[in-house]
């Protein structure tokens, strides 16, 4: 049995500031929210412990929000759960969903396909070539930057240069020459292709 006056006593608690007294109003208007969704939706219906949860999260969020107290908490809090199945029923006929079941023959795998296998080999391909077609300097630079993750400060020690401003400049050149080369390999260059082990 509900017990009211502990109810109102734990609405006044939240509203002025205890936090830990929402635990007590959503414990106490539970049950009562439970019976009216369970009422409306079936028993095997995947939203039924959704729309419980979110009723009682949204009256704590209302009480927080106007700083008073329902004159009948209870029949708020229904209300509530009944509003809230309603618009779900209305959501669904809007947005009838799909039963995958019978399309997972048809649905993509997580695993790689050989599409996958090979877009990945001629990416590093590509990407070896590109690194063998820049300078020594740049290639060594990209390489400790990306495949090393050296800090930029080591870089700079490394390059005896002044600040890390310089290592991200040269690091910016070489960017753009391997950039270029892409565009070139990619979209309409005449850079043979060559073999890597």
């Amino acid at each position: 049995m509900l017990d009211h006056e502990a109810l109102k006593r734990d609405i006044a608690a939240y509203i002025s500031g205890h936090d830990a007294a929402g635990q007590g109003v959503s414990a106490s208007l539970d049950p009562v929210v439970r019976r009216a969704v369970y009422a409306l939706l079936p028993e095997d219906d995947p939203d039924r412990d959704d729309i419980i949860q979110d009723t009682l999260i949204a009256l704590l969020q209302y009480l927080k929000a106007s700083g008073t107290c329902p004159d009948n908490p209870e029949a708020f809090a229904v209300t509530s759960a009944k509003n809230r199945c309603r618009n779900n029923f209305h959501w669904r006929r809007l947005r009838q969903g799909v039963d995958i079941d019978g399309l997972s023959e048809r649905l993509p795998s997580g695993e790689a396909g050989p599409l996958d296998l090979l877009d990945a080999r001629e990416t590093r391909e590509l990407l070896f070539e590109g690194l063998e077609a820049i300078d020594p300097g740049c290639r060594r630079l990209l390489r400790d930057f990306y495949l090393e993750e050296k800090s930029a400060e080591t870089l700079r020690r490394e390059a005896g240069l002044s600040s890390v401003q310089g290592v991200y400049h040269r690091k910016n050149v070489c960017l753009k020459k391997i950039t270029k080369f892409f565009n070139r390999r990619l979209f309409g260059g005449r850079y043979s292709r060559r073999t890597h082990r």
